[in-house]
């Protein structure tokens, strides 16, 4: 497998250079949808969630902060009603307490205020638990090293691992990289596979080959998995990209992750669609 070259000011035909360039001052509108579904000993247990808001990016000089919308929650599972009803709790207080995202020029995401918001979070939720069960998800869910490990994954997939790097269309790349697994509560070393695979139009009704499509597939270390769980641990992530390597501005981006520990097997996916005004 070849390697990661910094990006040269010009490259050939079926080269690709991707550049951090958004613009001063841009509006979108977000469709994100995140579904799970777990079969282990008991039953199977799937929900699905479709959280749709606006956000407006504007370069600040130090960087370019993103400010999200109330937006609109919609749930949908096999789980009882009060479960329904405490994701959705979970994504409003998520949204309501991370208003603000800063970005940076080289593409580089952090939270204002994040422990702030976690704790807010926490609090909030923490009414709204109905058991000593649900509360226990509360801080396993707004644990803070998690969710920074978390959104700094996907985060670098969409956007900041590709700022300044020349690929050639149709060639796999791999790097070593650190991936966070939920499933351990842990960061583990991951190979992580990726090639774009053609120039494509940015969205639909969009006829110019603006964008380009990006595959790629990470799989943590199989030996640090099992130091941690147990010997038949294993995490596959499969995601797929759409972005403008003149900007990097993401159109969508697609991520299946399916887990395997012991008799349960989950699979988790993410679907979130930009629709740039």
């Amino acid at each position: 497998m070849a390697t990661v070259v910094a990006a040269q000011t010009t490259a050939p035909s079926d080269h690709v250079l991707f550049r951090m360039n958004w613009p001063q001052k841009f509006s979108a509108e977000v469709a994100d949808f995140r579904s799970q579904a777990t079969n282990a000993k008991t039953d199977p247990e799937s929900s699905s969630v479709t959280f749709e808001y606006s956000v407006n990016g504007l370069n600040d000089g130090a960087g370019y902060l993103l400010k999200n919308s109330i937006g609109k929650v919609e749930v949908d599972s096999n789980l009882p009603a009060s479960m329904n009803r405490f994701i959705q709790d979970i994504v409003e207080v998520s949204n309501r307490n991370f208003p603000v995202i800063r970005v940076s020029t080289a593409g580089a995401i952090s939270i204002p205020n994040f422990e702030a918001g976690v704790s807010q979070s926490i609090a909030e939720m923490h009414q709204k638990a109905q058991s000593n069960t649900a509360d226990a998800m509360v801080h396993h869910l707004f644990s803070a090293p998690h969710m920074a490990a978390a959104i700094q994954d996907q985060w670098g997939r969409m956007v900041q691992m590709w700022n300044g790097v020349d690929l050639k269309i149709g060639s796999w790349y791999q790097v070593t990289t650190y991936e966070y697994v939920s499933q351990l509560g842990a960061v583990v070393p991951s190979e992580f596979y990726f090639r774009v695979v053609s120039r494509v139009p940015c969205g639909p009704g969009s006829t110019s080959r603006d964008c380009v499509l990006i595959e790629g597939k990470s799989i943590p270390s199989e030996k640090d998995m099992g130091a941690t769980a147990t010997e038949d641990a294993r995490v596959v992530t499969i995601f797929t990209l759409v972005t403008d390597p003149a900007t990097l501005l993401p159109y969508l981006y697609q991520e299946s992750r399916e887990s395997l520990f012991g008799s349960a097997n989950a699979v988790m996916v993410a679907r979130i669609k930009y629709r740039y005004l």
